[in-house]
């Protein structure tokens, strides 16, 4: 299993939960392995372990079709080699705002979401998602799509939630990595930095699937080689 010094920094208990369990971990940094970590003896498997293996092997499915060119929402080469107990790559689904808003409110492409933090799958965002999915959820509201108290109960979620995902930082040098970017792809200016945030993570050597309702960022996403799930809005 490979990961990226970022990553590990940000969920290190996790990463090390895993190598107690018997897996191998490669750091990786810019893409390149500089660290192996693996356990000190032949973990013995518990009875709740294999259980959580076992409902840690079940697949995305979408019902919709999606935009000639893109993905429907169905289990990767790694997912699946991951399920099937191969050490391949750890992947990480990287969710943008309107694939994110799924886990909190019943729309196409929720079971598929949830299913992510149901599952323990290594999910990132980035930082600037947070301030997106408040205002999401605060508009749904207004809009009678939800309630005060289903808006409440979920704002009050958040900071679990984000504590529990890898974040990405919106730094300066991520935000250079935009004009070039915008030049090669017709984006608006925070699609343009989720995008470029998930185009730092698979630098950093992270096997990486991008998640999105929106059909222009989908779109932006498979042209820059990242693999794209795309979940329908209906």
């Amino acid at each position: 299993m490979k990961v990226g010094t970022r990553e590990l920094k940000n969920r290190l208990s996790y990463y090390l939960r895993r190598v107690r369990e018997g897996e191998e971990l490669y750091v990786t940094d810019h893409g390149k392995v500089i660290a192996r970590v693996q356990p000190v003896a032949p973990p013995k498997r518990s009875e709740a372990e294999i259980l959580r293996r076992l409902a840690e092997r079940g697949g995305h499915h979408g019902g919709a079709r999606p935009p000639k060119g893109l993905r429907p929402c169905s289990p990767s080469p790694e997912d699946q080699r991951v399920e099937n107990g191969d050490r391949g790559p750890w992947v990480t689904h990287y969710l943008d705002t309107s694939a994110l808003v799924k886990r909190y409110v019943q729309v196409s492409g929720s079971s598929q979401v949830r299913a992510l933090f149901a599952q323990g799958r290594s999910v990132a965002v980035c930082r600037i998602t947070y301030a997106e999915l408040a205002a999401t959820i605060a508009r749904l509201a207004r809009e009678g799509v939800i309630d005060d108290e289903a808006r409440d109960s979920i704002f009050d979620r958040l900071d679990e939630d984000f504590a529990w995902m890898s974040v990405c930082d919106v730094r300066s040098r991520l935000l250079k990595t935009v004009p070039a970017l915008v030049s090669r792809v017709a984006l608006r200016g925070y699609d343009a930095v989720q995008l470029a945030a998930a185009l730092s993570l698979k630098d950093e050597g992270l096997p990486l699937t991008f998640w999105t309702s929106d059909d222009r960022l989908a779109r932006a996403a498979s042209a820059e080689g990242l693999r794209t799930t795309f979940l329908p809005m209906a």
